[in-house]
């Protein structure tokens, strides 16, 4: 029987993820300057059949395709694409609002998993489930989800999907080859969505096999996923309307002109959010319950 730390949790996360589909939904993500709109146009022009295009952003899709064809070179293609094939004429609402409900719903789904990871952890080896954990767990769902209520438009919300079914994956499966065709196919993809999940994926495969096993069958490992995630990188790109090779010229100018644009400022913008004081809040909380432990 669930004692009430975990109907706590339980309620929790049921509601955060209530509250991150029902504003995928209303289209809450397209507000403000949350860079949806370099992303959900172009999901909403490949549910339409126009093709990977984004006719709405000419000065950063103009960065991507110096053509001026509007064609979607910026960024990788695949959270564009899987948005506008998720799509369906045969659902009765407008492809932009069906795109911003899809991001939704993946975004709520992620929260639910990650609530079940984390509570998987805190009773590791039969430990009982405790209202500090309960707290904590929720508190940290808070935080993560209030960004993402406004950047759920963004790839990150896919590579966070990805990131949790792959620590889960690794939790619960028995054979090894079944956790490292996870990780090579999850890692093999994400230079397909977007930079950031290319870098914090490989990471994680490094961290599971250090701490699982010796450093040669580690290394092996290792290597293996890399190689597998490669090949599987490649033929997930070249397989996307403008193949790997006129993708990446696109990516990487886009990419030199964004970080001719970061300087202090953009660092401090975190500092200087209203929501800094949170995540301060979570960290000290965290950092009591490890002098606790």
């Amino acid at each position: 029987m669930a004692n009430r730390a975990t109907i706590l949790l339980a309620a929790a996360t049921v509601l955060i993820a209530g509250i991150t589909i029902a504003f995928g939904a209303t289209g809450y993500a397209l507000n403000g300057y949350h860079d949806a709109v370099f992303f959900m146009p172009a999901a909403v022009s490949v549910a339409g059949g126009h093709g990977l295009n984004n006719p709405l952003t000419d000065t950063r899709t103009s960065w991507g395709d110096p053509t001026g064809g509007d064609r979607y070179l910026y960024f990788p293609p695949l959270w564009p694409l899987l948005i506008g094939s998720l799509t369906s004429r045969a659902i009765p609402i407008p492809f932009p609002q069906q795109a911003m409900l899809i991001a939704g719903i993946l975004a709520g789904v992620t929260a639910l998993l990650i609530a079940f990871f984390f509570y998987k952890i805190a009773t590791l080896n039969g430990r009982s489930f405790t209202m500090y954990g309960a707290v904590l767990i929720s508190a940290v769902l808070v935080i993560m989800f209030r960004a993402a209520w406004n950047m759920m438009a963004r790839p990150e919300t896919f590579e966070g999907l990805l990131l949790i079914t792959a620590c889960l994956v690794a939790w619960y499966a028995r054979r090894q080859w079944h956790i490292l065709t996870c990780f090579a196919v999850v890692v093999g993809i994400m230079p397909a969505i977007h930079p950031f999940g290319a870098m914090f994926a490989p990471l994680l495969v490094g961290l599971y096999y250090a701490a699982r096993y010796p450093f040669r069958r580690a290394a092996a490992s290792i290597v293996a996923v890399y190689g597998f995630a490669f090949i599987a990188y490649v033929l997930v790109m070249q397989c996307s309307p403008y193949g790997i090779i006129e993708t990446l010229q696109g990516v990487s100018r886009h990419a030199n002109l964004e970080v001719a644009k970061i300087g202090i400022q953009n660092t401090l913008v975190f500092l200087k959010s209203p929501y800094a004081l949170s995540y301060g809040i979570v960290m000290l909380f965290l950092a009591a319950g490890c002098v606790r432990l």
